[in-house]
């Protein structure tokens, strides 16, 4: 009986990591909750416009997205865990923010920006603005007019993106 107790921790403990590595949960409104599949980022496997990305955001927005409860603690990005969302420009693109819109490369995505917060807190907004030929990726929560991302805190380095992440099970949040 001890052998089979063993035997079933350490498949637990083996399957745990698995998935840890293979998926990832969403519980934030800013993309549909549910089980995403994880792609590694290669040379072969490029980040594109629409995907959906985990991305860890640098140490001062963790402690900015921690403190205000944007960001759930975690160990995949040091303090937290990653962001998804889905990539709307990339290097190269040129960018118009304005409060009411996104504009990229001429066309209008429509996510107004909000300056106060659904507590009533004041929110630092990127400056608006034209930025042409970007060098970063820009990314907005697409399920949640009031998520928090690129309107708030600019475009993400390459390496701030740890992979792509495809829907399995999904529910979009009415």
């Amino acid at each position: 009986m001890g052998w089979l107790k063993i035997s079933t921790t350490v498949l637990f403990v083996f399957l745990s990591i698995y998935c840890y590595n293979s998926f990832v949960i969403n519980i934030t409104p800013s993309e549909p909750l549910g089980i995403y599949k994880i792609h590694q980022i290669s040379e072969v496997n490029q980040i594109h416009r629409d995907d959906i990305v985990a991305v860890c955001l640098s140490s001062r927005y963790q402690d900015l997205g921690l403190r205000q409860g944007y960001l759930f603690s975690g160990m995949r990005c040091g303090k937290t865990a990653p962001l998804i969302k889905t990539v709307v420009a990339l290097p190269g693109d040129t960018v118009i923010l304005k409060s009411n819109e996104v504009v990229v490369n001429g066309k209008v995505l429509i996510y107004a920006t909000k300056y106060i917060d659904s507590h009533g807190r004041r929110l630092d907004v990127f400056p608006r603005g034209v930025y042409k030929n970007i060098k970063t990726y820009w990314l907005i929560g697409t399920s949640d007019p009031n998520s928090w991302d690129s309107r708030y805190w600019g475009g993400v380095n390459r390496k701030n993106i740890v992979f792509t992440v495809v829907p399995l099970l999904t529910q979009k949040v009415s």
